[in-house]
This record gives structure tokens, C-alpha cells and sequence, in this order.
């Protein structure tokens, strides 16, 4: 009787289909589409196409090329992904990539958004935004970002890297900007050229072999407050030193000039 058997048909639920088309590939199938207990729907409707679990949308993407997971896809984001409440949901998104790389440069993360139409106008454009906590209860420390060391096999280690330079338009280019008035706090030193004021008058400090002090747009700077650090020249523009004869010849004695004789 086996041998008899020409075929197999399966009842998917609405309609009896071959087995044979089946693994043919050449059966066209109706959404949605069930799991025999009900848990996981997989449907179709107007281009959009969803996977439901619990009768929760998991996943959802449409003609725009958008994808949603855990909502619906929205024309403007390309990849939405939203957690559902009451969840144990410790991580957002996770990357837990384990690949062999033979040569050049190599990427956790990689971003580059492209906007073909010359007249568009982009308020901000941020490549990065953490947005903060929302919702109930509390948390110990916020951290907006946070490398770790690397176990092994790097012979140099950088946290954070800035390739910006200054402006060549008029503009105005910062390599780091805290816009916050909260403290700064590194536990190692800093390695920098200069360090300057806020205000374009305030005094910079140029660091080199020597360290030099000046007003903001270069010119010298001039202490005016008595806690005020004095500058070599400063100093030596208030020290006279010469023989008696020679300050005998000066006239008029400066006051708040110290004049010192050789003899």
C-alpha cells in the first residue's frame, strides 16, 4: 500500500495542501500564519509585515524599510526597538560579535547617515543620543558612556578620539563640549597645548618647555587683582638694579618700583 502513496496533503488550517508543492516551493501561502497553540502569529497587510508573540508585536516592518521590535516601525527610524513593561529587561541592545578579522580596521559600531537633498536644513544632528532614565524607582549612578579596559592584546588604548579641527568657514568647532555646570573630574593628568578662559578676553596659559601666560586675543596679559599671578616680566618691570650713580640719574623714582644697588 505504500507504494500506492503518491502524495501527502496537509490541512494548514483553512485548506488541504500538497506536500509535494510544498517542499517544491511553489505553494503560495495566505497570512497571518499561526503556531498550533496560538502564541506566535506571523501576518501581512497594506506592505507591512509583522511577527507576533503572546499577542505582542515582536517585530514589525514596512514599505518605508523600517523595522520595529517590540512596536510598530515609523517611517522616519530606520530601527526602532521599544521594551515592554514589567519585563526583567536589563539591556536595551546587546552586540556580541565574534568574528575573524584578517586585516584593517574593524567595527563594533559603525554609523554614517547621508542626506541627498542639498536645500535640506539640519537643526542638530546627533550621531549619538542618550536621552536619560524615565519611569519608577531609582538608580545609583547614570552613565552616559563608559569604555573598559581590554583584557589583552592592544598596544594602545584610546577611550575617546576626536579628529576635529578648527573651523575653516567661521564656524565654531569644539573637539569636547560640556554644555553642563557640573565639575569635570579626571584621576589621571591632562596633556593639553593651552588653557583658556571662556570669554574671548579671558587669560590662556600656552604650555610648553616654558609655560606662558596671556590675555585671550594674545595680547599681554596684565594682572589687576592682588591674588592675581604676576609674569616674569611683570616682576622684572618692578625690580630696578643698577649702581648708585646710575640710580641717582633716575628721575622721577617710580613708586611701587624696588631699585637694588650693585654697590
Amino acid at each position: 500500500m505504500a507504494d500506492d502513496v503518491k502524495d501527502i496533503a496537509i490541512y494548514t488550517g483553512s485548506e488541504w495542501t500538497s506536500l509535494s508543492e510544498l517542499t517544491a516551493g511553489v505553494v503560495d501561502v495566505n497570512l497571518p500564519i499561526e503556531s498550533v497553540d496560538g502564541t506566535v502569529v506571523v501576518d501581512g497587510a497594506s506592505s507591512v509585515f509583522t511577527v507576533s508573540t503572546g499577542g505582542e508585536t515582536a517585530i514589525h516592518a514596512n514599505q518605508y524599510q523600517t523595522v520595529g521590535i517590540g512596536t510598530t516601525a515609523s517611517r522616519s527610524t530606520v530601527l526602532h526597538a521599544k521594551g515592554t513593561p514589567n519585563r526583567d529587561l536589563s539591556t536595551g541592545v546587546l552586540s556580541d560579535l565574534s568574528a575573524t578579522v584578517s586585516k584593517g580596521d574593524a567595527f563594533g559600531y559603525f554609523q554614517q547617515f547621508t542626506v541627498d537633498d542639498a536645500a535640506t536644513v539640519i537643526g542638530e544632528f546627533k550621531s549619538y543620543f542618550s536621552k536619560g532614565l524615565y519611569g519608577a524607582g531609582s538608580v545609583t549612578n547614570y552613565i552616559g558612556y563608559q569604555c573598559e579596559p581590554i583584557a589583552s592584546g592592544a598596544d594602545n588604548v584610546t577611550a575617546f578620539r576626536s579628529r576635529v579641527n578648527v573651523s575653516s568657514t567661521g564656524g565654531t568647532n569644539y573637539a569636547f563640549y560640556s554644555e553642563g555646570s557640573a565639575l569635570s573630574y579626571f584621576n589621571g593628568g591632562i596633556k593639553t597645548i593651552s588653557v583658556l578662559g571662556l570669554s574671548d578676553n579671558d587669560a590662556s596659559v600656552t604650555l610648553g618647555n616654558q609655560a606662558t601666560l596671556k590675555k585671550g586675543d594674545g595680547s599681554e596679559y596684565v594682572p589687576t587683582d592682588s591674588a592675581s599671578i604676576a609674569t616674569k616680566k611683570i616682576v622684572d618691570d618692578k625690580i630696578w638694579v643698577g649702581t648708585t650713580a646710575a640710580y641717582n640719574q633716575i628721575s622721577p623714582k617710580l613708586a611701587g618700583t624696588l631699585y637694588c644697588l650693585t654697590d
